[in-house]
C-alpha cells in the first residue's frame, strides 16, 4: 500500500513539469514517429534564396544563398572570391522580405589548394536594419576564423527584416554560402548553437569539396539530401563525438535524433548522449542505443537534466554513420526564467444575471485530464483489474498481435510486468486507495488541471 509519509514527500516536492513529463507523455525512452513532421519555412536557414545586393562587382554573389554549401559538384572553387586589395569594407546585403527573430549566423568560405586551406573568411561582423541606419549585431564579429564552417551565436536575438555582412579584415577571402538562423518556438536549444566533433568528413580521394560539417546537424533541415555530419573514419580504434554547446544553463527533458538515410543505411547502429556536469561528462541514462535500426528517435529523460553542452557518441568504433539533426529540448515551462503564477479565478456572486459576451469570453478555459481505470492491487481488491491485460488484434498488421501482461509477476529490475507504456514513479498502485487518489489529486492541482473525466 502507498505509505502517507512517502505520499505528502512526493506530492509536496513533485513540479508541474515532473507530472507532466511522468502522466501525460506516451512513454519513456525510445518511440518511432509515426508522421514526418510538417516542414516549416520560417525555421531554418531563412537566408536561402533571399535577394542580395552588394559593393563586390561580381556575377557570383548571388551564390552566397543558393544551398550550395560545398559548392556545385565540378565548381567547388569557383564561389565569390574577393581579392584581398577590395576585401575590406566590401559587403553582402540580404533582404529577408519579412521580419525574422534571428539568433545566429553561419559562414561558409575558403577551399583547399594542395592540400591546405586557403581564402577562409577571417575577420567579418553582421549588421541589421533597425528601419532608419545599420547596427551591429552584438555578438556576431568574428576575428581571425581559421574554420572554413564558422557559426555564431548572438548574445540575443535580433528583430530585422536585412541583414549585411561586412567583411572587416584585408586577406582576400571566398564565400561559398551564408546562412541566418531564426529563432524557433519549440524550445530546441541545439538549434543554431556552437558545435565541434573529433572530426568530419572531407571528401575523400574524390576531390570534390563534399565536407559533412558538424553545424549541419543543428541547422534546423532534417531532410536534405546533402547536408548532414559524417564523421571521418579512417580507422577502427577511433571514437566518434560531436557536441553541441548552449551557450548557457537550461533544463532539458527530451531529444530528437535524425540519423541515416531513407534507405536504413548509415544509422547510427549504436551511440550514447552525454551532457556536460562541471566539466565532467555524465551519460544521459535514458539514451542509449544498442543495435539501433531507425532514422528518428525520440527519446524523453525521466529526470530533468540541468547542462550547457551535450555531446552524442558513437560506442561502436569503425561504423560509418550520418546524423541530420540532433534536437535538444528545454522544459516548456522552464524557458530559462521563473513561470508567472496565474492569477486565481475571481468568484462571480451574480447568479441569474446576463453577462456581456466580452466578458463571459474573458473567463478563463477549464482543464481535466482523462482518468483512465480500473487499477486495482491485490491487498485492497484482490486483482489488478487493467493493471493485467490479455488480448490478440487479429486484424492488425504488426508482426506481434498477441499481447499478454500479468501485474502479479515482478521482472528482474524489481518492477512488476504491467500494461502501461510509462512504469509508475511509484509503482503499481491502487485507485481506490485514498492515500493514493489524494497523491493524484495534489499532483493534478500543481499542474493547474481543475477535474478528471
Amino acid at each position: 500500500m502507498f505509505q502517507i509519509q512517502a505520499r505528502k514527500k512526493i506530492a509536496i516536492a513533485m513540479t508541474a513539469a515532473l507530472f507532466l513529463n511522468v502522466f501525460l507523455m506516451p512513454g519513456l525512452g525510445f518511440k518511432k514517429e509515426v508522421h514526418a513532421e510538417e516542414g516549416n519555412e520560417n525555421y531554418g536557414n531563412i537566408a536561402l534564396g533571399k535577394e542580395v545586393t552588394s559593393n563586390i562587382n561580381s556575377p557570383d554573389v548571388p551564390k552566397v544563398v543558393d544551398g550550395f554549401f560545398n559548392g556545385a559538384v565540378g565548381e567547388q572553387n569557383s564561389r565569390l572570391y574577393v581579392s584581398g586589395k577590395q576585401a575590406q569594407g566590401s559587403f553582402i546585403e540580404i533582404s529577408l522580405q519579412e521580419e525574422y527573430s534571428l539568433i545566429g549566423s553561419g559562414v561558409f568560405s575558403g577551399f583547399d589548394a594542395a592540400g591546405k586551406v586557403d581564402d577562409v573568411a577571417q575577420n567579418y561582423i553582421f549588421q541589421y536594419w533597425d528601419g532608419v541606419q545599420w547596427q551591429d549585431i552584438p555578438g556576431s564579429q568574428v576575428v581571425d576564423n581559421q574554420q572554413q564552417a564558422n557559426t555564431t551565436y548572438f548574445e540575443k536575438p535580433v528583430q530585422t527584416n536585412k541583414v549585411k555582412f561586412l567583411y572587416t579584415g584585408m586577406e582576400s577571402f571566398r564565400i561559398k554560402e551564408i546562412v541566418l538562423y531564426n529563432e524557433n518556438s519549440d524550445n530546441n536549444i541545439a538549434y543554431g548553437k556552437k558545435v565541434i566533433a573529433s572530426s568530419y568528413h572531407d571528401g575523400g580521394s574524390s576531390g570534390l569539396d563534399t565536407r559533412k560539417y558538424p553545424c549541419f546537424i543543428v541547422d534546423g533541415d532534417r531532410v536534405a539530401e546533402d547536408v548532414f555530419w559524417q564523421p571521418h573514419i579512417n580507422n577502427d580504434d577511433e571514437e566518434h563525438w560531436i557536441e553541441v554547446d548552449f551557450g548557457k544553463e537550461f533544463k532539458i527533458d527530451r531529444a530528437h535524433l535524425y540519423t541515416g538515410n531513407e534507405d536504413g543505411s548509415k544509422v547510427l547502429g549504436s551511440g550514447k548522449l552525454q551532457y556536460n556536469a562541471q566539466g565532467e561528462w555524465i551519460d544521459v541514462p535514458d539514451f542509449l542505443l544498442i543495435e539501433n535500426k531507425e532514422n528518428f528517435l525520440e527519446v524523453h529523460f525521466k529526470e530533468l537534466i540541468s547542462t550547457d553542452k551535450v555531446r552524442l557518441v558513437c560506442t561502436e568504433k569503425g561504423r560509418d554513420f550520418i546524423v541530420r539533426e540532433l534536437q535538444v529540448f528545454q522544459v516548456a515551462e522552464d524557458n530559462n526564467q521563473d513561470p508567472e503564477e496565474p492569477e486565481s479565478p475571481k468568484v462571480d456572486d451574480t447568479e441569474g444575471e446576463d453577462k456581456p459576451a466580452q466578458e463571459q469570453e474573458k473567463k478563463p478555459k477549464k482543464v481535466y485530464a482523462d482518468y483512465h481505470g480500473p487499477r486495482y492491487t491485490r491487498d485492497i481488491q484482490g486483482s489488478t483489474g487493467l493493471w493485467s491485460y490479455t488480448g490478440n488484434a487479429s486484424k492488425s498488421k504488426t508482426t506481434d498481435t498477441f499481447v499478454n501482461y500479468n501485474g502479479d509477476l515482478i521482472g528482474k529490475d524489481g518492477r512488476n510486468q504491467i500494461a502501461a507504456t510509462a512504469y509508475p514513479i511509484v509503482g503499481m498502485q491502487s485507485q481506490n486507495d485514498p492515500d493514493y487518489i489524494e497523491y493524484q489529486i495534489l499532483l493534478a492541482k500543481t499542474a493547474h488541471i481543475d477535474g478528471f473525466l
